[in-house]
Order: structure tokens, then sequence, then C-alpha cells
């Protein structure tokens, strides 16, 4: 899930590069939908985002699902503001947006880049457990100095065994 998000977000940046891409996207989706539809599409989409997060359990600790949760109160806030809108003051600030296109555009689209890296280089930023004195907390059991064995074990909470070779060589044998 996070390169699938990493890389949306990534295509995302890359139209948003191209004033002319995103003109036409802009031009072909106002045309298409009315005002008030518009707003309920994205009213939906924030409130299926919403939904979908916060189904998971410790969804605060992974960073594709904070991602989520983020857009879609973006999609939501937005589709209420455009609902609550004017058209004539909403078509107003798109066009203010449009006239200073490369202001905006630029600061979102580093903005998008940094969150695509961010997605592909850290997918956990729960707590992680102290395991230097090879001692078992709550959500893991650590098995140091292993006569056959040169590495060290450790028991994951869902009783799964992850072997790591070389990083905990200061676990003594007591």
């Amino acid at each position: 899930m996070n390169l699938f998000l990493a890389t949306l977000l990534l295509i995302l940046s890359i139209i948003l590069a191209s004033k002319r891409a995103s003109r036409k996207i802009l031009i072909s989706i106002i045309s298409f939908l009315s005002q008030q539809s518009f707003a309920l599409v994205n009213i939906i989409i924030g409130i299926c985002l919403l939904a979908f997060v916060l189904i998971r359990p410790f969804w605060y600790f992974y960073s594709q699902y904070l991602i989520l949760f983020l857009l879609g109160l973006i999609f939501l806030i937005h589709g209420l503001f455009v609902f609550r809108s004017d058209e004539n003051v909403y078509l107003a600030m798109i066009k203010k947006v449009q006239k200073n296109y490369y202001i905006y555009s630029i600061s979102v689209i580093f903005a998008l880049l940094m969150i695509s890296v961010l997605l592909i280089f850290r997918s956990y930023i729960g707590p992680f457990s102290e395991v230097n004195n090879c001692n078992s907390g709550d959500n893991l059991s650590i098995v140091c100095g292993l006569e056959k064995s040169p590495e060290d074990i450790v028991i994951t909470p869902d009783n799964k065994y992850l072997i790591i070779f070389w990083l905990w060589r200061n676990c003594s044998s007591s």
C-alpha cells in the first residue's frame, strides 16, 4: 500500500507540474459535475477514506494511514466548503489559483514529493520496544545467548520468529 500511495502522490505531483494538464483536468471536472455534485463527491470520498482508516487498529502508528486520514479530512473539509460557498465565490477562488498557479503548485508539489519519500522510507512510526539489555517487554519476548546458533531470535506478537544476525551482539548469555 505504501508504494501504491507513494506512486499515486508522485503522479499527482507530476500532473501538477504541468499547468496545461492540470487546467484541462480541472476544466473537465468542473464542466462534468455541478458544484453541488462535486461537493457531494468530495464529502463521500472524505468519509470513505476516514472510515477506511479509523476501522484499523493502531492506525496512528503507520504513515500510510496517517496520510490517508489527512487526505480524508482535506476531501471532507473541501467538500463542505464547496457545498456551503456560493458558486461565484468558488469560481473566483479557482481563477485566483490559476492566475498565481506556480506560487501554489510548487509548494503543493514539494509537499507531495516529501510525503512520497516519507511513505517509501518510513512505514511504521509507532513506539519501538527497548531490546538492548535482552529484556522481554509487553509486546516482544527476546531470547539471547543461544548455544548452537550465533543469532538472536525475537518472537513477534503474532508468534512468528524474526532472525537477526549481528544486530544484538551486546546480549550476553548469563
